[in-house]
């Protein structure tokens, strides 16, 4: 993934177009969203032209960085731009004008950057205790999550909600609510490797050793690395 970054960011300065420009935000996002605690090869690029999805997820990636270093009082600083960006978005359909507007989004861009916003919200109500709170937020956004089509190419959202859900409920102790929100998971992100590694561990916590050991079956089919440290990495959002 690193080296892919590297070899995006030359790729920018040669030819720094719209499409390049679209897909090198995709990548920092979601490599800060799957390892929040990695140095990035990819600097924070502002860029105006960009949709409200797409701002939105980038905003997020840095959110959930900056949650996972304890610096909640700048993640929150990070979740009120993207709330006022939401606020001051129109939106509308492609028969209302939707490419004839640049200020414009989509519906689902609309829904895409409130469902990101409502990730980082939760993140910061569960870091400050609001336990509840934080885990029916987070059952809005997945609802909403899945109930959106299929998506072709690159995730908008760097973060499944369902995913972060079921870590939330695994880290509370319900491995049972659990298992169903990294199932919900798979099926829009087929072979998601946080997403094996959460299912497996709540149906271990669940009791349930034979899917436990289906669930790393798949999970060591596809993935290169050292699966031992993988299968113990922790929340890295829940802090020290």
């Amino acid at each position: 993934a690193r080296e892919t970054m590297k070899m995006m960011k030359m790729d920018r300065a040669e030819l720094n177009n719209h499409y390049q420009n679209l897909h090198y935000v995709l990548l920092r996002a979601t490599y800060a969203a799957d390892h929040p605690t990695g140095k990035e090869p990819l600097e924070r690029i502002e860029l105006p032209d960009m949709s409200l999805d797409l701002t939105t997820g980038d905003d997020f990636a840095t959110g959930y960085q900056l949650v996972t270093q304890g610096k909640l009082s700048e993640a929150q600083a990070v979740l009120t731009r993207m709330e006022e960006r939401i606020a001051d978005t129109v939106v509308k359909t492609v028969e209302e004008g939707l490419h004839e507007d640049d200020l414009a989004t989509s519906e689902d861009g609309y829904l895409m950057a409130t469902i990101m916003t409502r990730e980082l919200q939760a993140l910061l109500w569960y870091r400050s205790g609001r336990i509840d709170e934080a885990i029916e937020l987070m059952r809005s956004a997945a609802a909403d999550e899945s109930g959106r089509p299929l998506y072709y190419g690159p995730p908008h959202i760097p973060k499944p909600s369902s995913e972060l859900l079921g870590e939330m409920l695994l880290a509370q102790g319900r491995p049972e609510e659990a298992v169903a929100e990294f199932e919900g998971t798979l099926l829009q992100n087929t072979s998601r490797s946080m997403a094996l590694l959460g299912l497996a561990r709540a149906e271990a916590a669940a009791g349930n050793a034979k899917s436990s050991s289906e669930t790393r079956a798949l999970l060591v089919a596809s993935w290169k690395g050292d699966l031992d440290a993988f299968w113990n990495l922790p929340y890295t959002w829940l802090g020290d």
